[in-house]
């Protein structure tokens, strides 16, 4: 997971370009790069990928999957450990940091990370606002608003659907908001979530936000990874 190849840059950014507003600059801020949920949903199974089958037919949930339907399996949930020292050192660089599966690639210049087999991203944003409007009280008061403005937009554009609203802790105390929607894109539906969440610095208010993007037909295969994602989420320091 140390390199990312033209093609994959170039389908990470279109993804990008979806869905990165200008609420951050409307703030003054600067841009640098980014049903209830628990944080506990990851089971001890392995985490798998499911194979493209074009002319194969679903399954009802409930039969549940057969590993015919699998490119790789997993026999453990993956940790920065399995990261190669390059992949290492890129991620240390994003404003935060998941432990994805080594078919990941980690990119600075996305930046985030990007599964090209089941056309997954985590693009990555950050932005810093030296001083909050009398609007917000609190970080999170940014962080509350910002998300409603996105409901806003789905409720008014047609080929988008908010399909649920959480907020969750990583093990390190983080506290996001996560925004699930599903959108229709050139007759393919999408899934989205949108992970956000702010901190007070000496310099700022620093707002992250993670655009999460992939096909839905793989949204049961993915749920219970991105919680796991959330739940082991690092957020890097705010570089200088």
């Amino acid at each position: 997971m140390s390199k990312v190849n033209p093609r994959l840059s170039v389908l990470a950014l279109l993804f990008a370009s979806l869905c990165f507003s200008a609420d951050i600059s409307a703030q003054n801020s600067q841009p640098k790069r980014s049903a209830t949920t628990s944080s506990k949903v990851v089971n001890r199974m392995a985490t798998k990928q499911q194979k493209a089958a074009p002319n194969s037919q679903q399954r009802p949930p409930a039969n549940g999957p057969v590993k015919e339907d699998f490119l790789f399996s997993f026999d453990r949930l993956p940790t920065f450990a399995d990261h190669d020292l390059i992949a290492a050192r890129k991620e240390n660089n994003l404003p935060i940091k998941f432990p994805v599966l080594p078919i990941y690639s980690v990119s600075e210049e996305l930046p985030g990370y990007v599964d090209v087999l089941r056309r997954v991203s985590l693009i990555t944003y950050e932005g810093l606002i030296k001083r909050l409007d009398a609007t917000y009280t609190t970080p999170w008061d940014l962080v509350r608003d910002y998300s409603d403005r996105s409901v806003i937009n789905a409720e008014i554009e047609e080929s988008i659907t908010l399909k649920g609203q959480d907020i969750v802790q990583s093990n390190a105390g983080v506290q996001f908001m996560v925004d699930r929607f599903e959108f229709n894109s050139d007759g393919e539906l999408w899934g989205r979530v949108v992970l956000s969440t702010a901190e007070e610095t000496p310099e700022g208010v620093r707002y992250i936000k993670v655009m999460i993007h992939y096909p839905s037909e793989f949204t049961e295969l993915v749920t219970n990874e991105l919680a796991y994602y959330v739940e082991q989420a690092v957020v890097n320091p705010l570089k200088k």
